[in-house]
């Protein structure tokens, strides 16, 4: 993965902070956001490797993706401590309900 590919997967990180993390990946402390995109992430490479095989899950980071559920406003809101159940009914996209804003 590209430099750069990887701030912006990170929230925006810039390249003093960034090139400080890769040089001493054990001293610095991540906060709560980027431990929750690089959990997030972890997960869907996770998932997509094992439902999909490795090619893709290698891949999907490169792929574009203009489903709703990444728009920033629904993003943001999950940060809020809002709840919403996603379901995934045979349709690429899925239902979005929500449970506590």
């Amino acid at each position: 993965m590209r430099d750069e590919d990887a701030k912006r997967l990170l929230g925006g990180v810039t390249n003093g902070p960034y090139y400080e993390m890769k040089r001493h990946p054990g001293v610095r402390v991540l906060d709560a956001d980027r431990l929750l995109r690089i959990s997030y992430l972890l997960g869907i490479f996770s998932a997509l490797n094992v439902l999909h095989g490795q090619p893709l899950a290698d891949e999907w980071i490169r792929l574009p993706n203009a489903n709703r559920i990444f728009q920033p406003a629904l993003v943001g809101n999950v940060r809020k401590a809002a709840i919403y159940r996603f379901r995934w009914r045979g349709k690429p996209a899925p239902e979005i309900e929500v449970l506590r804003r």
